[in-house]
This record gives C-alpha cells, structure tokens and sequence, in this order.
C-alpha cells in the first residue's frame, strides 16, 4: 500500500492545503476506487459492462501493471450535488497508453453521499493526492489471472485444493480500454444460489443482534473477468454499517455461468477515504461476510483455498492469497 498520500484540495476561491485528516477512506473506496455511487452506470464504466476492450495494450511481464502517479477527482456543481470526473496521471503510462493521463471514472453525486467535510461546498473542487494504479486492458488482465492459476495449480503455493477456474480480482473501469485492478476476490458460494438470493438472505438477518448486512450507503461498479472474454458488473451486493461516518462491511458479488457466486468483501472506513491511508482489511472482510453468512443462514460450512492473489492490485497489504468457499453441510 502506498504511504503518506497526500490530499491538496483547490476551489474556485483559493487553494486550500492540510485538510486535517481526521476521517480514514476512499470504495470498492476512493483512495479507494469506491469513491461514492452514482446514480447509475455512465461513460468508462458501461464500457466494461459486456466484453473485453478491443486493441489490448503491449504484452508485459506479470507485475508490471502498476504506475506511480496522482490521482485527482474534480468536481463540478450541479443541482443537489456534483459531476465528477476521476483521472491518474503519470509519465510512465505514456509509452503504454499512448498518453500520461487516463480518466479512470465519470458521473454524477448527491451531495448527501459526499464525505462530510465536502458536503457545504458550493463551487467547484479538486481533491489530489499522490497514489499508485494498477493498469492494463482487460485481454492483459485476463492472461495474468490465467498464469496466476497455472503458477498456482502447478507448484507447492497451495497447501490445499486451490481455486482453478475462478476469477480472482474486480477491476474498475478507466478510458481507452484500460481498467484498473481494484481488490481480491475472496469468498465463493457453491450452495445454488445466485447473488440476488443471498443478498436478500443477508439483509434479512436479524436487526437486533447486529447482523443485518441491510446498509444502504452508495456503491460503485466493479467488474470481474470471465473465461468467456465478458466482464459483468457486479449482479448483487450487501454491507452492513458500523456506526461510523459511513464506515461498513461491504461485499459485491457476482453469478458465474457454472453457478456458483463470488465475492470481493473489504471495510470501507469513513469517508472513503479520499487521498488519507487506507486499511481496506480486505482478510478480516473475507472472515466477517462468511461467518456471517455460514452462522446465520442455514447448514453451511466455510473451507479455506488457496488462489495466490494477494497481491498485485490497488489498495492495502491486508490480503493473504486464501479464498472462503461456503457449501452446504
């Protein structure tokens, strides 16, 4: 993950420098790619919605995806809220891309799902901040999934039965084709059922007893990579708050044409984030929604494999390799 990220945030008037820090987060972030749910799915993310992008960029070694840059999202008042646009910039895209900056994200805010120390500002905006994306067409994307589950299948990296045919990370979407790797997948359902039966199942767990995943803050598209070429947006999802300035358990979830269900589960802190350090605790997320899940439910046992994608994506170091798949007893 990378440290000490700054925030330098302008408006119309004057530019304001050293926002305190007070509030930790960006969800699906967004330091965190989650930086708050439009209204609907527009521009670079419907673009994604059905296939792989066309004229992938050039062939590269595993690992060398990620680009050391600066993130910034502009935003532009509009009646009850904002129009934003989310861009990285870095040099050392131009001989990838063909250009050193990409717009990652586009759309529309209620200014109510705006971090609480946005939410009284009446002009136009910059949030800034320095960060590192992990960036390549999804026909790339697709290929390193792929030589991750063969280097996984064929050497002592799993001590277990290892997860063979699953996608292994959700991915948001970003202008000419590219898209960016967002966070591990790392729960899989094998119970027949599909992502809309467990949501509902979720969010009808008990109120009272504090495991009702029923919150309804703003969520963005992201998107996994089939065998088939497509990259479906996510089918389903569910959080449940903690209490804190927006702060949750969050999980998108997506059917598979075999189907069985996957999940990418991390902790959105308050305020997403926006350019402060994160910690998505993408294994303790993993933990919490199958527990929940397995406890709650019905008959359910939770056995552990390994995928090997710990690493290699946008976000924190919290994430191990290991993927919960949940069955019925």
């Amino acid at each position: 993950m990378d440290r000490n990220r700054r925030t330098d945030e302008t408006d119309e008037a004057a530019r304001e420098s050293n926002e305190a820090a007070t509030h930790s987060m960006v969800d699906d972030g967004l330091r965190r790619r989650d930086v708050l749910k439009t209204a609907g799915t527009t521009g670079v993310l419907a673009s994604l919605a059905t296939t792989t992008a066309s004229g992938a960029a050039p062939t590269r070694e595993r690992g060398e995806y990620s680009y050391r840059g600066t993130r910034s999202i502009e935003y532009e008042p509009v009646r009850g809220g904002f129009e934003y646009v989310e861009r990285f910039e870095s040099d050392e895209l131009r001989s990838v891309v063909g250009r050193r900056v990409v717009v990652l994200d586009e759309g529309r805010v209620e200014r109510r799902d705006l971090p609480v120390r946005y939410r009284d500002r009446r002009g136009p905006f910059t949030v800034e901040f320095e960060d590192t994306a992990y960036l390549a067409s999804l026909d790339e994307w697709a290929a390193q999934e792929a030589e991750t589950r063969r280097r996984v299948r064929s050497t002592a990296e799993a001590p277990v039965p290892s997860i063979e045919t699953l996608p292994l990370y959700s991915y948001a979407s970003a202008s000419g084709g590219i898209a960016e790797r967002t966070g591990p997948i790392s729960v899989v359902w094998d119970t027949f059922r599909d992502a809309g039966q467990i949501q509902y199942e979720m969010q009808h767990l008990d109120v009272w007893s504090g495991e009702c995943w029923c919150s309804a803050l703003p969520s963005k598209d992201r998107f996994v990579v089939l065998d088939d070429g497509s990259a479906p947006a996510q089918h389903a999802g569910f959080a449940k708050g903690t209490g804190y300035l927006g702060a949750q358990w969050h999980a998108r979830l997506w059917d598979l044409p075999d189907g069985r269900v996957v999940a990418q589960p991390h902790y959105d802190v308050a305020d997403h984030c926006f350019g402060l350090e994160c910690d998505f605790r993408f294994d303790e997320a993993r933990a919490t929604v199958a527990e929940s899940f397995a406890s709650n439910v019905g008959d359910y046992g939770v056995d552990a494999k390994w995928s090997g994608n710990g690493s290699g994506y946008g976000g924190d170091e919290s994430a191990d390799g290991w993927t919960k798949v949940i069955t019925r007893n």
